[in-house]
This record gives C-alpha cells, sequence and structure tokens, in this order.
C-alpha cells in the first residue's frame, strides 16, 4: 500500500478541527444496574448451547453508552470489560495468557488458580488477580459450579487495537485480537479443533492454523 490517499483510499481523511472534535467529544455514560439472576440465567443458557464447544462459559456486561463515536460499548466502563464465567467441577481451562489485566471474584465455587506455576485455591468471596501476559490455568474442583466476575482493561486494549492472546499456551498461538485474527475467546482450543462457527469460517477461508 502507498503511502499516500491520491488513489483513492476512502479511510484516509483531512477534517477540519471542529468536526475532529465533535468525534473525539464523547457523550456521558448513565448507570447501570444487572441483576444476577440474569447473569447466571444467560450463563446457563449459553451451558446448554452445544455450539459453544468450551470448557468456559462467558457473558459479557455491557453498557452501550461506553463505546466510542457508533460503535457501541464493548465494556461496563468506556475501559473495562466486565463478564461471568462458569466453570463446572472437574473441568480445566488450560494454560492461556492475555496482556489485559484480570481481576477475578469468586462468587460460587471451589478450585485453583495456578499462575506462572504458582498455585492458590479459591474459595467464595475470594478475590484474585493476574498480571498482564502472565500464564495462568483454572482448576474446578468440589460440587459446586465455579461462578466468578472477571474484570479486564480489555476494552481500552481493543478500542486501541493493542489487545494481544494466547490460546492456549504456546507461541505460535499468539494473536492480535483484531477481526478475523481469532476463532474464539472462550476455548482454548487450537483453530483445527475448535468447532465454533468462527473457526470453521476461518478453516473454510484457508486461514492457517497458528
Amino acid at each position: 500500500m502507498k503511502w499516500t490517499n491520491e488513489s483513492g483510499y476512502p479511510w484516509c481523511r483531512i477534517t477540519p478541527a471542529e468536526s475532529f472534535f465533535d468525534h473525539v467529544v464523547q457523550h456521558d455514560t448513565r448507570p447501570g444496574n444487572w441483576r444476577w439472576k440474569d447473569v447466571v440465567a444467560g450463563l446457563h443458557k449459553l451451558d446448554e448451547d452445544p455450539r459453544m464447544d468450551s470448557e468456559r462459559r462467558y457473558v459479557a456486561i455491557v453498557n452501550d453508552d461506553a463505546g466510542l463515536g457508533e460503535t457501541p460499548g464493548i465494556g461496563i466502563t468506556p475501559t473495562l470489560f466486565c463478564g461471568c464465567q462458569l466453570i463446572h467441577p472437574g473441568e480445566r481451562v488450560t494454560s492461556h495468557r492475555h496482556n489485559s489485566v484480570a481481576l477475578y471474584f469468586i462468587v460460587q465455587g471451589t478450585g485453583e488458580l495456578e499462575v506462572e506455576g504458582v498455585t492458590e485455591r479459591y474459595e467464595p468471596f475470594s478475590i484474585m488477580t493476574c498480571p498482564a501476559w502472565h500464564y495462568h490455568e483454572w482448576r474446578a474442583d468440589g460440587d459446586a459450579d465455579t461462578l466468578m466476575y472477571v474484570i479486564h482493561d480489555m476494552a481500552l486494549h481493543a478500542y486501541t487495537r493493542s489487545l494481544f492472546w494466547e490460546e492456549p499456551k504456546g507461541q505460535e498461538n499468539i494473536r492480535h485480537v483484531v477481526k478475523g485474527a481469532s476463532h474464539t475467546w472462550t476455548a482454548t482450543k487450537p483453530l483445527e479443533q475448535s468447532k465454533t462457527e468462527a473457526a470453521k469460517q476461518m478453516r473454510d477461508q484457508g486461514v492457517p492454523a497458528k
């Protein structure tokens, strides 16, 4: 690609400052309230969907006011992602990492979180963190499903196009998370093993399995 707009690149523009600042200045965000019963219902609905093919199930908690320009919100605030995750007893979310920082609040269940080889137990109301770009793995045990809130600065990374994942563990699985670069976020399976619709489309398009 030439570093010019002479040949016609419609995304390259020169705009008056007033028009520019009309886009820079965003509307305010309204407060939100998400009921726990609705969050859990959403998780169990995912759990019944065989297309998920995932050892973890996520619902995202989104405030559309937290978007950028005409893009609806991808977080609970303009910079923070909030979700809720379900892991069944005996399931293991294999080792992976991302360059977003993660904060976990355990609502229900018991098990272990291993971060860079160090393992800590969790129980209801435990608060745990995982620094950016640290390998981590979840192992749920006991009799109850693990339910947790997960907060990342992922929304900020997504808006700045600086989000990276490595799922599952392996240098060949490092992906710059922009459209077409990752087949799923909920399953830590490689592309050739994933049964998600996005994975099927990427295989049909001949995207190499990294």
